[in-house]
């Protein structure tokens, strides 16, 4: 569904920046020379970063508790005050950490280090594009989004690994009950592994490609943490069932063991899936008592 999603607004913002050139459509994410390396550059791509996380998870985080919202929850007790301030640090932390990733992802593309190897006019949806490009490279762009969703669950299974559990992951899951505000609260080691898909992408794709990616991978755990749920909720449609409901993360928090994966696709290949028939049985006892940690990492 993310890639789904993704791609769809990919193709929307694209074709209105092909077609309304003159019109400055989000310039900070379809930008296509690199910024001058210097500390004004630095704080060009911070503030860019802020205003996104301050907007969608703010108002992710305000909407939520509004009371049509709060029925949906997994769990009935909110985290607490302390450590709501304490994941807001931390999120601002992996937010610097992030920057700091982009704007050495800008210096590689100064000095034509990135792209190593890429069919540059695949991506392209400058103005002076044409329109089947376009569509190619946002056609291209949901691959993208899968190379970053394997980074991630690899990427996680290694941070699962005892000694990495202890020293960095651990940080993390300190968010059992996972919301909003959670979802960039992490170990600065873990910011950095997480950032790090960016130049990975950068060694193929062109800057608009990586710098949508890192703009990406800011938003997207807002999915996983918002701590709310469909399921189980019978007057819900199928629809918004499979649009609103993101149990998988949710139960990974609670277990610390499984559904490692941004989306289902990963775990199901590997196994590491939480069975389907316990699904409903464990979301039911944490409604009725809380969100517990209850195994801990093999």
């Amino acid at each position: 569904m993310l890639v789904l999603v993704s791609a769809v607004t990919t193709v929307i913002f694209a074709v209105l920046l092909r077609f309304h050139s003159t019109i400055d459509l989000f310039p900070f994410i379809f930008r296509f020379e690199p910024l001058t390396f210097n500390i004004l550059s630095f704080t060009q791509i911070l503030t860019e970063n802020f205003k996104i996380w301050f907007f969608v998870y703010g108002i992710a985080h305000i909407v939520l508790h509004f009371p049509f919202f709060t029925v949906f929850r997994v769990s009935p007790k909110p985290p607490s005050t302390p450590l709501l301030y304490l994941e807001f640090l931390r999120s601002c932390r992996s937010l610097v950490i992030g920057s700091v990733i982009e704007m050495a992802i800008e210096k590689l593309y100064i000095d034509d280090v990135f792209p190593v190897i890429t069919p540059i006019s695949y991506f392209d949806i400058s103005p002076s594009s044409s329109t089947t490009s376009i569509f190619i490279a946002c056609g291209l762009f949901p691959i993208v989004l899968l190379v970053g969703d394997a980074h991630f669950y690899w990427t996680h299974r290694l941070l699962h690994t005892k000694w990495l559990f202890a020293k960095v992951h651990h940080v993390h899951h300190l968010s059992f009950n996972p919301n909003p505000i959670s979802g960039l609260s992490m170990h600065w080691v873990e910011a950095s592994i997480y950032f790090s898909c960016a130049p990975i992408i950068g060694l193929f794709c062109p800057l608009w490609v990586t710098r949508l990616l890192t703009k990406v991978f800011l938003i997207t755990p807002l999915q996983s943490h918002a701590g709310h749920t469909c399921t189980g909720h019978e007057n819900v449609s199928s629809v918004a069932k499979r649009l609103l409901s993101k149990d998988e993360h949710y139960i990974h928090h609670v277990t610390s063991r499984y559904n490692y994966g941004s989306n289902p696709l990963w775990d199901k290949l590997m196994g590491t899936a939480y069975p389907a028939d316990k699904v409903d049985d464990l979301l039911d006892s944490i409604k009725k008592k809380g969100s517990e940690k209850e195994d801990e990492p093999e």
